[in-house]
């Protein structure tokens, strides 16, 4: 909270659209971005970004490649829901420039 007490417009609308009833997983989520981006201006931007596909296959092929040097012979006990945490954290880490 900014110190008059109100939050920022991007926290309000966060706030407003985790409060929206989720549609159906049916349903196409551009369209509803479509209809609804008057009322989310900010996450409008994020969901073009996160919801459009890649333009290549070279990001996939760099996740396969991370997951395998998350998988390896010596790691042939790791769960699976835990090689994909693992996968998810080398992945993000440099996202948010962690220095390992």
């Amino acid at each position: 909270m900014s110190r008059s007490g109100k939050k920022n417009p991007i926290a309000n609308e966060i706030d407003y659209y985790l409060k929206t009833v989720r549609i159906d997983r049916s349903r196409d989520p551009y369209i509803w971005w479509s209809v609804n981006s008057k009322h989310y201006p900010y996450l409008t931007k994020f969901a073009k970004v996160y919801l459009s596909a890649p333009c290549s296959s070279v990001y996939s092929e760099r996740l396969f490649s991370e997951a395998g040097l998350v998988n390896k012979n010596k790691r042939n006990r790791l769960l699976p829901a835990n090689s994909e945490h693992w996968v998810f954290i080398h992945h993000n880490l440099q996202l948010i420039h962690f220095d390992y």
